[in-house]
């Protein structure tokens, strides 16, 4: 299932709705607006400010009706103003971009092991025996130790 995104002012979320679709249920309006980015929808972020909706797919990232960058997304988020995608590289580290609000390239930058999420202004990663999160300053803190075996799927920085 796909997790939903409540956008900044809490009066609209995004969720992943029949067919795989995208989408946004406006609160104060009641209404529902079906995104047209392409199905299925794996991963939706709203931007921490304005009304900006990131969108992923097994394949691509998009911002707005804007493609951002392809290949396989392992997570989306925000750092900051900057719409933030995580793309899997094979046996090398992880490309993470940022773009701007126009969905224009902004850095892009390589970390270790397979990114968690992009929460709380931060980058998370999964080494195999630590939760890493950083980046925001280009300065990386250990989280959390973990065992080999332990399996984190979900993790949400405030």
């Amino acid at each position: 299932p796909v997790r939903p995104s409540w956008r900044a002012d809490s009066l609209a979320f995004a969720y992943g709705g029949a067919g795989g679709k995208a989408i946004v249920y406006d609160l104060g309006h009641q209404s529902r607006s079906i995104l047209g980015s392409p199905a299925p929808v794996t991963r939706l972020a709203f931007a921490p400010r304005g009304n900006k909706l990131l969108v992923a797919t097994p394949g691509a990232a998009f911002l707005g009706r804007k493609t951002v960058t392809t290949g396989e997304i392992e997570a989306i988020g925000w750092l900051q103003d900057r719409a933030t995608v995580a793309v899997e590289s094979g046996v090398t580290e992880p490309l993470v971009r940022t773009f701007a609000p126009s969905g224009r390239p902004l850095e892009a930058f390589r970390v270790p092991g397979r990114v968690l999420g992009v929460t709380g202004g931060l980058v998370v990663t999964r080494t195999t025996n630590k939760i890493l999160a950083g980046w925001r300053t280009k300065r990386v803190s250990t989280v959390l130790g973990v065992r080999n075996a332990t399996v984190v799927e979900h993790l949400e920085i405030g």
